[in-house]
């Protein structure tokens, strides 16, 4: 059918439903202005194979081709979309809650579609409390209970407005949360004129600068042989004074100890005679 406006792929019920499907073909029908005597050849061409057979076989022993078009239309809904028990419906329709992340137009836009079967004698007013007791803010709740004569139209605005106002909320926190974090750890800490002057550098044992300023950051130790410092600042030499300290004291403490056992010795002796 080339030339044609639009496009009708074959029917598929995974997805779509059958009435919706017979929907999009009445438009096509009408916008290329095809007349009710091409309009069986037109649908049985457009459903595809699979519906075709599927068509054939209930029709049997007639062809679909002898058929109305609303008849085949009628056959293909029974078998494809039966009429669904109401109470089951109404009940999946009581049921459905506003979900996490879901906003409020797509909530409104579900329990539409749950409604589809429901047969609610007031439709709006029925949206209105399914609206009303499904959604997941308890604030905007407590706003819409307290509304006067509350319609649809008036819960999903003010629905939306309170929906956008905690977005708005959350980001302009959260961007103010980034702004304060960047603020710390942009910031570091001052030293002033006084303090700098008494940093003493462990490369040169001199004051005034700081480590990795020093000139002889890269010098080799003539005591140690130790790249990153000179010999004045050396700390090997005060390792060994304190390591020859420590021996020096040991030995004063043998001695005394020798030299009491041996007085304790002698008192004893004297003792005895």
């Amino acid at each position: 059918m080339a030339g044609y406006i639009g496009k009708i792929e074959n029917f598929d019920d995974g997805i779509e439903q059958w009435t919706s499907y017979t929907e999009r073909l009445e438009q096509y029908f009408a916008v290329n202005e095809i007349n009710n005597e091409k309009r069986v050849p037109a649908l049985l061409s457009l459903i595809g194979g699979k519906t075709y057979a599927l068509l054939r076989n209930l029709t049997t022993p007639d062809k679909p081709k002898d058929k109305s078009y609303d008849d085949i239309v009628k056959v293909l809904k029974e078998h494809l979309s039966p009429a669904p028990l109401v109470i089951a419906e109404r009940f999946r329709f009581h049921k459905r809650d506003q979900k996490s992340g879901e906003s409020i137009n797509e909530y409104v836009a579900q329990i539409r579609k749950f409604s589809e079967y429901c047969n609610f004698p007031d439709l709006n007013d029925t949206l209105r409390d399914r609206l009303v007791c499904g959604l997941k803010s308890e604030q905007t709740q407590k706003k819409l209970l307290s509304v006067q004569a509350l319609t649809l139209e008036k819960a999903m605005q003010i629905s939306v407005a309170m929906e956008t106002a905690t977005k708005d909320a959350l980001e302009l926190q959260g961007k103010q949360q980034e702004s304060a974090v960047y603020k710390v750890k942009s910031q570091k800490p001052k030293v002033n004129s006084y303090q700098q002057k008494l940093i003493t550098c462990y490369r040169c044992n001199k004051q005034g600068h700081k480590a990795d300023t020093c000139r002889f950051k890269d010098q080799t130790c003539l005591k140690c042989k130790k790249k990153g410092h000179i010999q004045a600042a050396c700390r090997s030499k005060m390792i060994k004074r304190n390591v020859h300290s420590l021996n020096a004291d040991d030995s004063q403490n043998d001695e005394f100890g020798f030299t009491q056992c041996l007085r304790t010795k002698i008192h004893r002796k004297e003792t005895m005679m």
